[in-house]
Parts: C-alpha cells; structure tokens; sequence
C-alpha cells in the first residue's frame, strides 16, 4: 500500500472544531502501518497542491475547486460541512460529518459520505472525587445549557428534594457570560458554573457520577402547533402523545464521548446519535419528558454498582468503537479506496 499524502487546511484556525479534529488527525503519523501522512495549514494560502493526495479543508474554505484545478487526481473533502458551504460541494469527493444526523442531511449532495465522531482527548483526573454529594455534570455550549429548561432542571429539582446533588456546568463563561437560567436561585439546586477549559475537564468533568446530555432543540406545546403539522382529517392517526423532537443537523455523540473516556455514565436525549451510541440501562440511560430523565436519573443516582458498571461498558465501547486511533484506521482505509478509484477516471 503506497503512502497516502493528506492534508488539512483551514482560514480559522481557532475553530473548536478545527482545534479536535487537528488534534486527532495528526495522530495518523504517529502510526506507521496506517500508510498514510498528514500536514496541516491553519491557511489555505500558498498551499501547493501537487505534492498531495488528498485535501481536506474545514471551517468554510473555499480552496476544494482551486485543489482540483491544481491536481485533477487529487480526493477532496470537506469536515464538518455546513448548508452555507453547498456551492463547494460539487468539486468534494467526500464530506466528513460528526454524526448519522448530518451524514443524512447532506446524503447525496456529494458522491461520499463518512462519519468521523469528533471530540477532545481529556486529561488525567486532579485532585480527588468528593463523596457527600452526587455531582451531575455539563459540558458544551450555553445554548444546550439553558435548554434544559425546564424540561430536565424539573426532573433534577425533584430529585434535589430526596438527595444531595450538585450540577457542575462548564462552558465559555469568559465569551458567552453567565448564564441567568441555570443558576442556584432559580432553579432550587446547587450550580457550580466552570470556565470551559481543557483544565477543566480534569478538574471537574472526571469527578462528576453522572453525565448530562442536553441535544433536544425545545419545541412549543401547542395544540395549534399539533394541529398544523397534522394531516387532512387525522389521515396519519394524529395523537396528542405524538413526539416532537428537535434537533441540530451537526448534532453528534462528541459530548457523550469526554464522559466515555473518564468511564462515566450518561443520561441523554434522545437524539439518533444518541440512541445509536446508548445501550439504555446498560452503558447509560435515553430519555425525553421529564419523567423520563426523573427516572433516569434515579436509577444512576439510587445504585452505585450501575453507575459503576454502566460508565465501565460506555468506556470501552469508546475504546473499541470510537477511539481515534479507531476513527483514523477507518477514515485511511477509505481515502485509499477513493484515491486507488480516482486513479481509474
């Protein structure tokens, strides 16, 4: 197998995206039997093109044509594409989504596509786990943050009635501000609000019992809204117990898998990664209502043996499944199937 020539290249190179995926992509030159190499630019000026196989470009580059013009026999790619990068579409050979949700949303509007989870590699733990509280934790945008009301602070506010908890939410504090939804005086349990920070995933993140995965989008109760996504004379057995369910298209299993490495089990919305990741009652819970996450979150929080147990599968389902060493072994493979078929044209 010949030595695969990749490289990544951006104009925003402090993308949190970006940040992930270089990270975990130059950990394909560490592995010599892969066959392959990567070199990244934080700037698609200048690049040349002709002294490489493959160019994947992220964070809404425009470069995919000019690599084509430059190397006809060149595979292009796009991660983590966007709905405003469509116009590039037709010179990518392959879009690199985070998830099943935007696989399917861009399904056919490239000849490609492949899913490659994207997340950080967390830290050791610092410091020692307190034991008097049951710490539920948070980590990702304030958005997703905040939307958890008060669908699932209700169901966390019940269970703060029966026992000692602690919710631990860590965001971008520092650019987004604090939030003045999820606090301790709204919501009648505590909140300890955390800087985002790779730090801060071992300060705070590997000492929690239970992670938090917020992904639901919240939509309106309204019987008019029922009403007028319904059909002519309840053609399709319209209920008032129908689901609405949404969600992002970038949505994906990133925030689940900081948790995984640290073996710690997660409640999650119920979103199709998420059930596609989530073995409920057995590496970690799926919920939607309320009462859902309640009994979720009763179920962890009464039984340390499944929490235990619980977090031990989720991780090594990460490791075996997930895993970026995983992940790139994967992704090689099927760059030299689209570069031995491009050799063909």
């Amino acid at each position: 197998m010949s030595q695969l020539r990749i490289l990544l290249a951006t104009d925003h190179p402090n993308s949190p995206s970006y940040i992930f995926y270089a990270a975990s992509l130059e950990r394909i030159n560490n592995e010599a039997n892969l066959g392959a190499a990567v070199t990244v630019f934080t700037s698609t000026a200048g690049i040349d093109y002709s002294g490489f196989d493959v160019a994947l470009f992220l964070g809404g580059s425009s470069q995919a044509a000019a690599a084509k013009a430059a190397n006809p026999q060149i595979v292009t790619g796009l991660v983590d594409p966007r709905y405003s990068q469509s116009n590039e579409f037709k010179f990518v050979d392959l879009l690199i989504t985070q998830g099943i949700e935007a696989r399917d949303y861009f399904a056919g509007q490239a000849p490609n596509v492949l899913i490659y989870e994207t997340y950080p590699d967390v830290p050791e733990p610092l410091g020692a786990a307190e034991q008097s509280t049951l710490k539920l934790g948070y980590h990702g945008n304030r958005i997703h943050l905040e939307a958890m009301f008060p669908r699932i602070t209700d169901a966390i506010e019940i269970l703060a009635s029966q026992i000692k908890l602690e919710l631990v939410a860590m965001y971008n504090i520092e650019m987004l501000g604090k939030s003045s939804r999820i606090v301790t005086e709204r919501l009648g349990f505590p909140v300890r609000h955390v800087q985002f920070g790779h730090e801060g995933y071992a300060a705070y993140i590997a000492h929690v019992d239970i992670g938090l995965v917020p992904q639901m989008i919240p939509v309106r109760e309204s019987a008019l809204l029922k009403y007028l996504l319904g059909s002519p004379s309840r053609r399709f057995n319209e209920s008032q117990a129908d689901f609405l369910l949404r969600f992002k298209e970038t949505t994906n299993i990133g925030r689940h898998l900081v948790f995984a490495q640290y073996g710690i089990p997660v409640v999650s919305d119920m979103s199709p990664s998420a059930c596609s990741l989530i073995d409920h009652g057995v590496d970690g819970f799926l919920a939607n209502s309320t009462a859902g996450w309640l009994a979720s979150l009763r179920a962890l929080s009464s039984d340390p043996g499944l929490r235990s147990r619980c977090g031990r599968a989720l991780k090594e389902k990460w490791r075996d499944e997930y895993s970026h060493d995983v992940l790139n072994r994967r992704l090689v493979r099927a760059l030299h199937v689209l570069r031995r078929d491009k050799g063909k044209v």
